[in-house]
Order: structure tokens, then sequence, then C-alpha cells
């Protein structure tokens, strides 16, 4: 592959040799800071928007429009906007300071392209300001805000991974963010998590390429790629993106590692459109509105119900199976 060149103006290359100039908290161009990097740990670099090299950041760095940070192994950084909204970033991790939008009757949105590893975003302020944070990745865009669409506080606490293999996951401590991709929005709320599977062949974006062009680097439309939500310990919930709200599996009752008295429990949820599923190994028969229950007898201690669930593969072909876990613990 050709490196490309990097063209900087005399005059900006001039600013950056002068002493005291190449990292005070401000950017070596022009133009507004949008955030603040703080608490830079261990191998924390940026690589500003008109530049190609990645250079050492000091805590306080000014970040502008299509600014890069970069982390290392065991390494972690933290960029604060000046609207109070706050992302973390974990290690192998890289963003790019996008953007801060302004939208027709929402206010300003803080954007950020996240092409690989991890990021936790949060804001707790109640503020009657509205405040919201957009972290676009290769198969989807993460928004969260602070406030609901009828005007009801949401301070939010967020993570979101996104691998080098394609898989993507995002978790909700508080609030409620949303994962919208062709096709798709789906809401994720307090104590939920949301993840797309690896995808075979998946190559991810080219780090070596400028900071705007991997910004604009737009998710992929991925038919058939699968979908999961689920809510730990109360709800699984498995469904395709091809068809949301038709392929549907779903665990009303009893939750993950309940305990109970009875030797007999009814395992009871929801089956529908082109999902099958089986409970140690035998087959669940839904009702004519997708219901189903089962009786299931447990041994004394930890018993695991193992549901084995099964879909059409991507483009028709072949099966997709995925198996999940219920453990139920008998007095």
């Amino acid at each position: 592959m050709i490196a490309r060149a990097a063209w900087i103006p005399l005059a900006a290359l001039a600013l950056a040799l002068l002493p005291g100039c190449r990292e005070s908290g401000l950017s070596l161009m022009g133009g507004e800071k949008i955030a603040d990097l703080r608490e830079p740990r261990q191998d924390v670099k940026v690589r500003r928007a008109h530049q190609m090299a990645w250079n050492d950041a000091p805590d306080g760095s000014g970040l502008q429009s299509y600014d890069a940070v970069r982390t290392g192994a065991a390494s972690s950084g933290l960029i604060r906007y000046t609207d109070e909204s706050v992302l973390r970033l974990g290690e192998n991790t890289m963003i790019i300071v996008v953007d801060r939008e302004q939208k027709k009757g929402s206010g300003e949105t803080s954007v950020v392209a996240l092409p690989s590893g991890t990021v936790e975003g949060r804001i707790d302020s109640n503020s009657e300001r509205k405040i919201d944070i957009e972290v676009r990745t290769p198969r989807g865009w993460i928004k969260a805000s602070n406030r609901t669409a009828d005007g009801r506080p949401n301070p939010f606490r967020f993570k979101t991974a996104m691998g080098d293999d394609g898989a993507v996951q995002v978790t909700a401590d508080s609030g409620e963010v949303k994962f919208v991709a062709k096709g798709i929005e789906k809401s994720v709320t307090r104590d939920q998590a949301l993840s797309l599977p690896a995808v075979p062949g998946y190559q991810a974006p080219d780090k070596s390429k400028g900071n705007k062009e991997l910004t604009d680097q737009a998710f992929k439309e991925l038919p058939d790629f699968q979908l999961r939500v689920w809510n730990t310990g109360e709800r699984q919930i498995w469904e395709t993106a091809a068809e949301p709200g038709v392929d549907l599996f779903l665990i009303k009752e009893p939750r993950d590692r309940v305990m109970v008295s009875d030797e007999v429990i009814t395992v009871r949820g929801e089956l529908s459109g082109r999902v099958r599923a089986y409970l140690l190994d035998t087959p669940i028969q839904p009702d004519s509105q997708g219901r189903f229950a089962v009786a299931v007898r447990l041994e004394r201690g930890a018993n695991s119900l193992e549901f084995r669930i099964t879909t059409p593969g991507p483009g028709g072909k072949g099966e997709t199976t995925q198996a999940e876990l219920l453990t139920v613990i008998r007095r």
C-alpha cells in the first residue's frame, strides 16, 4: 500500500516548531475546540486532522473536528466535552472526534467515530439543556440523549465495543440508548445488552488512512445479520435484523439463576417467525399466538436448561444455530 502524503501549510509547520506550541491544550490549526483529552494513562496519542503522524497526548490537550485519539495496551483516556458529556476510552481503542452537529429541533450532538475498540459514554446531569452523543461504528450508530422524546430526564451510562472481527456489543448501565443501522433501530435500556456477532471475512477499517477518510466510511448494509438483545437475569431475546420483530425467541420466566423449592417448574416464553427452538433437545411447540409453556423436572442444586435456537442461514442457505443456557437452582 502506498502511504498518502499529508500537505501542511508552512505557517502551521512554523507554529508547530515554536517552543511551547507543540501541545498546549489547543489545536495547531485554527478552529473551535470541541473537547479536552483528560487523564491519559500509559500509551495515549493524538493525530491531528491535518497530520498523519501520532504524537504523545498530555493531559488537557484540546480536540477539534477530525482529531483522532488512540490508546495502546493497558491504556485509557477521557474525552470531556464542553456540554458535560464524557467518553472514556478503553485499551487498544481509536476514536475520531467528528464534530458537534446542529440538528433541527434537537440541539447539538457530539459525534465520534469508533473504527475499533471500546468507549464508555455518560452524562449524569439533569440539566435542562439537551445533550446528545452519537458513536458511529462501521456496523451501526449508537445514539444517547439526556432527554427522552417527550422531554423527560434520561441521564445515561453506556458502553460500546467494536471488534476488529466485526463484532459489536452495546450495554446500558442506566438510561436508554439506541442502536441504529440500515433498516433497524433498537433501544437498549438499563441492565440490557445488545450484540452483533463477528462477520466471517470482515475487513476492519484501515487505520493508516486519514482521520476524515476513516470517519466517512459509512456502516455497511449486512443482510441477515444476527442481532441479540437481552436483559441479564430476567429475559433473553433473539431476533434477526433482516426482519425485526418477526423472528423472536423470548424467555419470560423463570429468570436466570432463580432459586425455587418446587421439583417441577414451568418455563414460559414466546416463539414466532422462522425461529425453531428446542429445550433439552425436545422441540418447543408454541400456541397460535406464539406463546409456550414447558414443564421441567429439577434435581436438587443447580440445573442447566439448554435451549437450542435455529433460523435459516444467510440467504436462506442452511441453518444458523445458537445455544442459550438458563440456570435454575432448586433448594
